[in-house]
């Protein structure tokens, strides 16, 4: 049966997948770069040039470049590839390719119309425009040798003459990227301004708006408020970089609701202009926040506040209807009084009609027709006067909704952050976990330069600084700071349960603020807050927060007092884990882990000295006739006997070691990574303190000895119970050779002693 022809598309898909394996890619990069180091060869030698003195030569010139132009599109990458690794090779091959193959031409151009010294130089201002770093490095000294190459193959051996050539050249690719970075960096600049412009006006506008001012805000501006006219105002607030782009999006929604109004009511009532125009916090000025308008004339961005039409409703707070006002009346556009080019227009009736937020004037929405001045002026009908006043209130409400909006946002964005920080405060479970947890949900609600954590004992009537953050040098400072009850800030609110200073506000600036003793002072702070730490109203520390930049300061004065109640809560519960935690794990009378800590921590090291092949060895001591004490001297000598053992031998361990009451006069001692020798020493060590103890009862005083035997891991046991099996063992043997001795379980094993019955 014949065999079936191969498709075409069948065939371009094999050649395709061919030349895309890697070892084929490899060869197409080294011929690639072969055939460049070909053309540098031939450059140097001036063959271009002898090609291009014919037309024969010149279309074998371009035929060359036409089929590396088509290697090179083969190369490069396409859409569907992602290899994003060898793009920047093949960029650089490309520039490379560009570079030699140009001068090639400029020297085979050479031939018919001298050196074509303007191919050059545009093919190298061309190619190393669209490079950077180190490939931009890489083609200058590319373009530096090909330009030498070039010159060698004129005639100009001698080296003065070739640095002359590429010098011109460098001062040309110098001058290049000099030009290319200037009118880059004018651009980025131009656009800076505009944004930075945007961003004021947009500003400036919330500010108009009132959107940028929370009630807690207006509280605590409340003795900055003056009164311009009828308009009160009040200075606004900085925000973090997400209130900002909330209140910018605010502002923006504002703006679209007000244009698309005004457009709707010029389109609707056949206006030529009609107009918003929102007074300015000092109120003097009255500022166009939207505009619709086919007038003749040009709206202004401002307009004083007492100008023509727009003084008289100020001040008779009225709305205001004219047939035919003079041009100069019509003080919201650019210069009335010069019509130009349109005097056969002009305006026949205007109407103004102020805006009202709780009595107070806060805006104007104007509206006026320009007819042709042929016509008749006709006044704005009683009709029209109803549609522009039931279009007043929509005007405010777009305000008004937008303020509740960014209002019910704010106690969102309160209420997560709140929720973010009590998750902190209730994942810690120690006192000092809830003091680094305390700080960080703070710095999550409030952001500050410097925050402090206070506890307060009322027995003592002392502060105690537990935590600070913040300022590097104040942090330093108050470092385990203790301070009595005085003039400062933080014993102030103790006493008045309140937050202080009103309002955060620092009048001095911070210049010289007491706040923890007569020595700590705040300086150079815009803003602070002491709050008090109340637990079932009785004052339990304070939580301090201070910033240096107005931007950063707190608005949200309850929800930080919320907080602060919410760290004296979980302070409180975590003690009370502590103790539960204390009572189950260490013994009440002598204050060392208990047996079943004790039971615990040695399988622990165990298996931690099994897996790393360490040693861990295992002291039982026991007080050598303690019966004796308790029937002579009674129970609470024999108490305070076993109080002086405990502390003792927890004085003596390291801090890795394990000191535990392992039952009645028994203790027992883990010391991780020791051998024998080490804990025979420490054993010693601990009876000759033991026998050292000067104790006292009504009987006169007495002293104790130690008896104590020990037991190596692996040597003398590779499990638990062999391990303490085997240190009992040697104790054991020690109260049978006479007590007030150490014993080891190898010691024992040797001389195959064994303990009496």
């Amino acid at each position: 049966m014949p065999s079936r022809p191969l498709e075409l598309p069948s065939l371009l898909k094999t050649w395709t997948e061919l030349l895309h394996r890697p070892i084929v890619r490899r060869l197409q990069w080294w011929a690639l770069w072969g055939l460049l180091g070909t053309v540098l060869l031939l450059l140097a030698d001036g063959k271009f040039r002898e090609l291009g003195a014919g037309t024969a030569g010149l279309g074998t010139i371009l035929a060359s470049l036409l089929l590396l132009g088509l290697l090179l599109v083969r190369m490069w990458p396409g859409r569907s590839e992602q290899p994003d690794e060898v793009a920047p090779e093949r960029h650089l091959a490309t520039g490379a390719a560009q570079l030699t193959l140009g001068f090639a031409l400029a020297q085979g151009l050479g031939g018919l119309w001298g050196e074509a010294a303007v191919v050059r130089y545009a093919l190298v201002a061309v190619v190393l425009g669209f490079h950077r770093g180190l490939h931009l490095f890489g083609l200058v000294v590319l373009s530096l040798c090909c330009e030498g190459l070039f010159r060698y193959a004129t005639g100009q051996h001698q080296l003065r003459e070739i640095l002359g050539s590429l010098l011109i050249l460098g001062l040309f690719m110098g001058l290049r990227e000099a030009v290319f970075r200037g009118e880059l960096l004018r651009q980025q600049l131009a656009h800076k301004q505009r944004m930075r412009a945007a961003i004021l006006d947009i500003e400036r506008q919330a500010e108009l708006f009132r959107l940028n001012l929370t009630e807690d805000a207006l509280l605590a501006q409340a003795t900055d408020w003056t009164d311009h006219g009828s308009v009160k105002t009040v200075t606004s607030i900085d925000h973090s970089e997400p209130e900002n782009r909330q209140l910018h999006s605010a502002v923006v929604m504002v703006r679209q609701n007000l244009d698309a109004l005004v457009g709707l009511l010029r389109r609707a009532m056949g206006l030529s202009t009609c107009a918003v125009l929102w007074q300015s916090e000092d109120g003097t000025k009255l500022e166009v926040v939207a505009a619709s308008t086919d007038s003749p004339l040009q709206l202004r961005r401002s307009v004083p506040a007492s100008a023509g039409l727009l003084g008289s409703v100020r001040k008779t707070r009225a709305p205001l209807s004219v047939t035919a006002p003079k041009p100069s009346q019509l003080s919201y556009y650019e210069r009335p009084d010069s019509l130009g080019d349109t005097a056969h227009l002009r305006c026949t009736a205007t109407m103004l009609l102020p805006l009202f937020e709780e009595g107070a004037l806060c805006g104007v929405l104007c509206v006026d027709r320009f007819e042709s001045a042929s016509d008749q002026p006709t006044p704005f009908s009683s009709r029209d006067e109803e549609a522009l006043r039931a279009a007043v209130p929509v005007i405010l409400r777009s305000v008004q909704s937008e303020r509740v909006f960014r209002s019910v946002e704010r106690v969102r964005d309160a209420s997560l952050s709140l929720a973010v920080a009590s998750g902190l405060l209730s994942a810690a479970l120690r006192p000092e976990e809830v003091v680094q947890s305390a700080l960080q949900a703070t710095l999550r609600l409030c952001p500050f330069d410097f925050a402090a954590l206070t506890e307060y004992d009322d027995k003592l009537g002392q502060h105690s600084v537990l935590s600070a953050s913040g300022d590097p040098a104040l942090c330093l400072q108050v470092k385990a700071l203790r301070f009595p009850d005085n003039e400062g800030l933080c014993s102030s609110v103790i006493r008045r349960q309140i937050i202080l200073p009103a309002f955060g506000i620092l009048r001095d600036h911070g210049e010289d603020t007491q706040v923890f003793d007569d020595t700590t002072r705040l300086r150079g702070y815009q803003w602070l807050m002491v709050v008090p730490l109340l637990l079932h109203k009785r004052p339990r520390g304070t939580l301090i927060v201070a910033g240096r930049s107005e931007k950063s300061m707190p608005e949200r004065q309850a929800q930080l007092k919320v907080l602060a109640n919410q760290i004296a809560v979980s302070l409180d519960n975590a003690r009370m884990y502590q103790a539960v935690e204390s009572l189950a794990t260490t013994d009440g009378l002598t204050g060392l882990f208990n047996r079943r800590t004790f039971q615990q921590r040695i399988d622990e090291m165990r298996e931690r000295a099994h897996r790393q092949g360490r040693t861990l060895s295992l002291i039982m001591c026991d007080i050598d006739h303690f019966k004796k004490i308790n029937d002579t001297r009674g129970h609470l000598v024999g108490d305070e006997v076993l109080r002086q053992i405990a502390r003792l031998l927890a004085e003596t361990v390291r801090k890795v070691d394990v000191a535990a009451r392992y039952g009645g006069e028994e203790f027992a001692i883990l010391l991780e990574a020791t051998e024998e020798e080490g804990a025979q020493l420490l054993a010693e060590r601990i009876r000759h303190e033991a026998e050292k103890l000067q104790l006292s009862s009504e009987k006169g005083a007495f002293s104790c000895t130690l008896s104590l035997g020990l037991a190596t891991f692996p040597g003398d046991g590779r499990t638990t119970i062999e391990l303490i099996a085997h240190a009992d063992a040697a104790l054991y043997a020690a109260k049978h050779r006479g007590r007030n001795r150490v014993v080891s379980y190898r010691e024992l094993a040797a001389s195959k002693e064994r303990p009496a019955a």
